[in-house]
């Protein structure tokens, strides 16, 4: 097909019988169900490999894109999107259902005029407090990101590694961007001092938000950091699903928070090609979409599609994202990550 990022006017839907694989994150909440209508439509069915997070996930398909284990990734972000182009994993392909999707969500996905990958969903990356154990503790929240690497915050926070993590990543853009990579305190201080000072880093989201944090969901762990980074919208999943009122809330600090596209792309050498764009093409179906939000508690890219009502309550975006232009994270990402992997002593 023509590399382009303008989307077709017409299209025709493709038609198969066999199975489309996604390459996604173990964290990936979209359940088997929601694809039920794409195979009574296509005819295609839909299996899913998890493979860690995001940047774990990209890593596999990074690994083996001479003979890929699946059609389909969904995960790339709006700060993995050139790492993927540099490895060359995705075949370009513009779904027509691209024309109901605002043009600043597409444009880190059209990379030379191609269109790489395919927004999905879309949040922030933000640090999320209990708000039970601050108010029993009578501890201060933070008031400036610059607070979180200090003595009194470090030990009570848990990030993500941002060498295996995309919302770690994010958040390690987010220091970018407040404090500058030079000058009298820069993101290696910061970092420096939050591993310092007491910090966790985990590997990826499921355990710092599952196992570390103090509102976590799993007792195998440690649940004992009552800051943890997640997602904006991480609030709400209890009074969505159902389970109560929120037990936490968001710390909106300047550029504390970053603005993240979550997509999916068509891989290069896929078995199944015409099956994984016609699964990209269902994905941004206002139905799916409505879905998708809800389950991965993120909002929808589909101009039409409606997010879950919990959020207007209990997830506000923020005030002063952190952003950086993708090509400045393009050229800056390895030494970015070698300047954290050196202030923390960690990789």
């Amino acid at each position: 097909m023509t590399a382009t990022c303008t989307p077709p006017a017409a299209w025709t839907p493709r038609h198969g019988n066999g199975t489309v694989t996604m390459l996604t994150y173990t964290a990936y909440g979209v359940p088997k169900e929601a694809f039920s209508d794409f195979t009574k439509a296509t005819g295609w069915n839909v299996a899913v490999i998890n493979a860690g997070d995001a940047g774990e996930a990209l890593n596999k398909a990074i690994l083996t894109k001479d003979n890929p284990v699946a059609d389909v990734m969904f995960g790339v972000d709006n700060a993995l999107i050139s790492r993927a182009a540099s490895a060359g994993v995705f075949e370009a392909y513009a779904s027509p259902n691209l024309t109901g999707v605002a043009a600043n969500l597409r444009a880190p996905f059209c990379v030379n005029d191609a269109m790489l990958a395919t927004p999905i969903d879309l949040g922030y990356v933000q640090l999320n407090y209990d708000t039970a154990w601050f108010a029993n503790h009578q501890v201060a929240l933070p008031q400036d990101l610059k607070d979180i690497a200090n003595k009194t915050y470090a030990p009570l926070t848990v990030v993500e590694n941002p060498y295996t993590s995309s919302p770690g990543f994010a958040f390690l853009l987010a220091t970018m961007d407040r404090f500058g990579e030079n000058g009298t305190y820069s993101y290696k201080d910061f970092w420096s001092d939050y591993a310092k000072n007491g910090g966790k880093v985990d590997s990826d989201w499921d355990t710092a938000y599952g196992k570390d944090f103090t509102q976590g969901y799993d007792s195998t762990g440690s649940l004992d950091h009552p800051i943890v980074l997640s997602y904006s919208t991480s609030p709400a999943y209890n009074p969505m699903n159902g389970y109560g009122n929120a037990t936490s809330a968001n710390l909106d600090l300047a550029k504390g928070a970053w603005f993240q596209v979550e997509a999916a792309g068509v891989l290069k050498n896929a078995k199944q090609p015409d099956g994984a764009r016609a699964l990209i093409d269902y994905m941004l179906g206002k139905d799916f979409q409505e879905k998708s939000a809800f389950a991965q508690v993120m909002y929808p890219v589909l101009s039409s599609a409606a997010a879950p009502e919990a959020y207007a309550k209990d997830a506000p975006q923020p005030k002063a994202p952190a952003s950086l232009p993708s090509d400045s994270i393009e050229k800056n990402r390895d030494i970015w990550l070698k300047g954290w992997r050196d202030a923390t002593g960690m990789g």
